[in-house]
């Protein structure tokens, strides 16, 4: 029981959480404040992966329609592939991209600016923002051309793409 011994003494789990991982969290706190730490992240935890499940899994990042998304993506499949077989292209393959980290697919070479981005994950905010103004999301220059797309057009976009997992 891992959880109980950090409750007791003062070893931290290694995946607590984004602090206690990066060995920021302070280890001497006492047990009331350990009792919180620990309560705390793993409340959020429960309360994240119920939000999923109840959500309907992978589709629970998004509001529209896969399919109606898939004729969206055709304007993107130039540069990028989803699917069984997927490879990177001019652009990184999408297979996975929601929750992802940010430049983190294997084996393509991002530019300066996504890469920077590297801590964190995308969301439909971070595809949102990135699918409209390229340029700006990476930092001033990106090869992907700006999309002008309705609001039902992005929402189905990001629907097709949380659907294309890893």
């Amino acid at each position: 029981m891992p959880a109980i011994r950090f409750l007791l003494t003062d070893e931290i789990p290694p995946l607590c959480c984004a602090q206690c991982a990066a060995g920021t969290s302070d280890q001497w706190l006492g047990l009331t404040e350990r009792m919180t730490h620990f309560l705390s992240v793993a409340l959020l935890s429960l309360a994240l992966s119920m939000a999923v499940t109840l959500k309907g899994g992978s589709h629970a990042w998004a509001q529209g329609s896969p399919a109606e998304g898939a004729r969206v993506f055709d304007r993107c499949s130039a540069c990028h592939q989803v699917g069984a077989g997927a490879a990177h292209g001019r652009g990184p393959h999408l297979n996975g991209l929601m929750g992802r980290v940010i430049a983190g697919a294997a084996g393509y070479r991002y530019s300066d600016g996504l890469a920077q981005r590297r801590g964190e994950v995308w969301t439909p905010a971070h595809v949102r923002a990135y699918v409209s103004n390229p340029a700006q999301f990476s930092g001033g220059r990106s090869s992907m051309p700006a999309q002008r797309l309705r609001q039902d057009q992005m929402d189905d976009l990001i629907a097709y793409l949380a659907s294309q997992g890893g």
